[in-house]
C-alpha cells in the first residue's frame, strides 16, 4: 500500500457520512469484496431526528443495508436512510463511488449533498429568538458547516445588526422579570435599543447585566461586540472561521439564559400567587364557627 492509500484523510464509510460536509471527496477503506464487486456495507449512523417523537439524536439505519459496485465502473446513488426510532424521520445522501487507481480496496467518494442540511440542527430557542431573519441563521450555519469562514461570520454580522432591537428588547424583558427595580439599567437598554448600530447600542451600557444572563461572568454583549469588531477584511477563513462559530456559541447560549430566566421568574410569581390566593381563602379566625 503506497503513501497516498495511508492518506490520514482515508475514512470508513460511516464516519465519511457523519462528518466530512457535502462537495467534498474523500478516501473510504475497509470495504468488502464478493467476486468483481465492492460491498458497501452501511452501519448505522448517529444523527438528528427532527421528529417530534424524537427530537434529539438516534440511530438511522440505511433502507437496504449495503450496495454492490463494480469495481471497474463508477457508481453514482442516492443512500437514503431513515430513524430507527420513529422509523418516520430520513436522511438521504448523494454520493459518487469512484475506485482508487492506487488501491484495489479502496474507492474515492465524493458527497455530492445532503438532506437534511448537513451539520447538527440549530437550537428552537435561538432559531425563535431570531424568527424574523432565521434565513440569515442557516445561511450562516450551512457556511460554517462548509469551512466557509468569510461567509459565516458576514451572516451573521449581518444577522446580529438586523435583529439589535430584537436582542435588546429581549433583555429589558428579562431584566424586569429579574431585577424589577434596576432602572438604571433598564433605562440604558431601553436607550440602546433605538441604537441604529450594535456597537453604538453596547457602548451605551454602563450597568452590569444580572448574574443569571452573564457568558462565565462576562456581560454577552461585550462578547458579542468584541468578536464582531473583529474579522473579514483582516482576518483569514479560518480565523473568520473561529469567530463565526463563536457568534454562533454565544448567541445560543443567550437565548437560552434569556429563555431560563423567563421561564424561572413566571413560575416563582405563579408559586408566589398561588400561596397568596390559599391564604387568602383560609379566612381570619374570627371567621370560624363558635362553639
Amino acid at each position: 500500500m503506497n503513501e497516498q492509500t495511508q492518506d490520514a484523510t482515508a475514512l470508513e464509510i460511516g464516519e465519511f457520512l457523519q462528518s466530512v460536509p457535502p462537495g467534498q471527496e474523500r478516501r473510504v477503506v475497509n470495504l468488502q469484496f464478493k467476486g468483481h464487486s465492492i460491498i458497501v456495507v452501511f452501519p448505522r449512523l448517529w444523527l438528528h431526528c427532527d421528529n417530534a417523537d424524537c427530537d434529539g439524536h438516534r440511530y438511522f439505519t440505511h433502507h437496504i443495508g449495503s450496495l454492490y459496485a463494480n469495481r471497474d465502473k463508477v457508481v453514482e446513488e442516492m443512500i437514503g436512510f431513515f430513524c430507527s426510532n420513529c422509523r418516520k424521520h430520513t436522511k438521504t445522501y448523494a454520493l459518487r463511488f469512484t475506485p482508487a487507481l492506487d488501491s484495489e480496496n479502496d474507492w474515492l467518494v465524493v458527497k455530492y449533498g445532503e438532506i437534511p442540511s448537513f451539520g447538527p440542527p440549530l437550537p428552537s430557542k435561538l432559531l425563535t429568538l431570531l424568527r424574523k431573519d432565521s434565513d440569515l441563521l442557516s445561511k450562516g450555519r450551512r457556511c460554517e458547516n462548509q469551512g466557509m469562514g468569510i461567509g459565516a461570520f458576514g451572516y451573521y454580522r449581518r444577522l446580529i445588526e438586523n435583529q439589535k432591537s430584537q436582542l435588546f428588547n429581549e433583555l429589558i424583558r428579562a431584566v424586569r422579570k429579574i431585577t424589577p427595580y434596576d432602572e438604571d439599567l433598564i433605562s440604558e437598554l431601553e436607550l440602546a435599543s433605538n441604537e441604529r448600530k450594535f456597537a453604538a447600542a453596547v457602548e451605551r451600557i454602563h450597568h452590569a447585566l444580572p448574574d443569571s444572563l452573564l457568558v462565565n461572568g462576562h456581560s454577552p454583549l461585550t462578547l458579542l461586540h468584541s468578536a464582531l469588531s473583529e474579522g473579514l477584511h483582516e482576518d483569514s477563513e479560518e480565523e473568520c472561521l473561529e469567530l463565526a462559530s463563536s457568534i454562533r456559541l454565544l448567541l445560543t447560549d443567550f437565548s437560552e439564559k434569556l429563555t431560563i430566566a423567563l421561564q424561572k421568574q413566571e413560575k416563582l410569581e405563579a408559586a408566589v400567587h398561588k400561596l397568596v390566593a390559599k391564604k387568602g381563602n383560609k379566612g381570619s379566625p374570627s371567621d370560624a364557627t363558635s362553639i
